[in-house]
């Protein structure tokens, strides 16, 4: 039995990566168009986000681990004792190509692909008994906002004294919509700063987002040696169902597989690998359309996500959406906790809607309330 997944990001990396330890006969190819695995990114997750099964096979690839977070707001700020974990794109190259070794096609600009075959442009065509589509975010009709942001690794001249993570800093100026600068200290001198937007619309201004880094780095009264690293991503935000079909296999964010509010995807992509290395022990992979009925649930369980990002966007003017986190951070951890892992209980939906006054400025039309979707085969 032969795969092939398409797409070395964090999606396919993790399902190459796990359906071969758990099946060492497997015959498998991963294609990747670029020279790496995983792109120029950081991915982070909760401790409570995944089992413990799970957390053991990913343990090689984290980067970090802390054992509690911070977020901070103009009138709130609030400190967790709860485990956060973070890699880096190069940690994910560095165990995972090894491991794949002539596995890997790097260079592979996919023309065309089905749900048995692959056309990479001047090498012809691969075949093999299940095809899994795993290239990242495509644009579609569905409305949404962003989240963007460019991160920064930065290496300081004095130590920055942090030795947990700011997930947010919500006490910068707000612009461009709910804005905060989310930190993760790697060591006592070297850093990422991250300036995030959840925005209207998907275009990051590189230079205005450097420039308000380097004001927040400033104001922190710290001094840049160097500039290791930067990342620069805008990700969907979704408002309503996406129904669109594929006549492939698809996982990842091309399949929606990633937290609709927060953006997180790692956990979902554990997830999937992990049902990947399930079918290849069983010998049978599911057809296209049982990944696409799969998905579908998955995204219909995840519609008060959606509802809450509605309400963000459409209830607020840009510059109060933050008065939406502030609230929700006064919530019990626990509750906190299954919002991040996407497993809400009825009863909490119910109780996150409705708990407390709303912030001044709330305005919810009676729209929002309803979800639309869009529908293309």
């Amino acid at each position: 039995m032969e795969l092939i997944i398409v797409g070395g990001g964090l999606a396919g990396a993790l399902a190459a990566y796990r359906c071969l330890h758990a099946n060492p006969g497997l015959r498998l190819r991963l294609l990747e168009k670029d020279s790496r695995l995983g792109g120029n990114h950081t991915w982070s997750f909760h401790g409570t986000d995944l089992s413990e099964s799970q957390r053991r096979w990913v343990a090689p690839l984290v980067q970090m681990q802390w054992a509690g977070y911070s977020v901070q707001f103009p009138r709130f700020q609030r400190h967790f004792k709860s485990e956060y974990f973070s890699l880096a794109a190069e940690r994910l190259h560095e165990v995972v190509a090894p491991f794949l070794g002539e596995r890997v096609l790097y260079g592979a600009n996919v023309r065309a692909l089905s749900d048995r075959w692959v056309e990479i442009e001047g090498q012809g065509r691969l075949t093999a008994d299940c095809v899994v589509d795993a290239r990242g975010w495509a644009p579609s009709e569905v409305a949404c906002g962003y989240q963007k942001f460019l991160g920064q690794d930065l290496r300081l001249e004095q130590p920055h004294g942090l030795t947990e993570p700011v997930l947010m800093d919500s006490t910068v100026e707000q612009l461009e919509g709910f804005r905060f600068i989310y930190l993760l200290p790697w060591d006592s001198h070297r850093l990422l700063v991250e300036d995030t937007r959840y925005s209207d619309n998907a275009h990051v201004d590189v230079p205005a987002l450097r420039s308000a880094i380097q004001q927040y780095v400033k104001g922190r009264e710290w001094r840049i040696a160097e500039v290791e690293r930067e990342e620069v991503g805008s990700l969907p935000i979704p408002f309503a169902l996406n129904a669109e079909s594929s006549p492939v296999a698809a996982i990842g964010a091309r399949a929606g597989q990633f937290h609709p509010t927060t953006g997180y995807s790692l956990p979902d992509a554990v997830a999937t690998a992990d049902a990947l290395a399930t079918q290849a022990a069983a010998g049978a992979f599911w057809p296209a359309s049982r990944w696409q009925a799969h998905n579908q649930k998955l995204a219909r369980s995840r519609w008060f996500y959606r509802f809450l990002n509605r309400m963000l966007f459409g209830s607020l003017a840009p510059e109060r959406r933050y008065a939406l986190l502030e609230r929700f951070y006064r919530l019990p951890q626990g509750l906190i906790e299954r919002f991040y892992a996407a497993r809400l209980r009825g009863w909490e939906c119910a109780c996150l809607a409705l708990w407390g006054r709303p912030p001044s400025g709330f305005r919810p039309a009676p729209h929002l309330f309803f979800e639309k979707r869009t529908s293309h085969v």
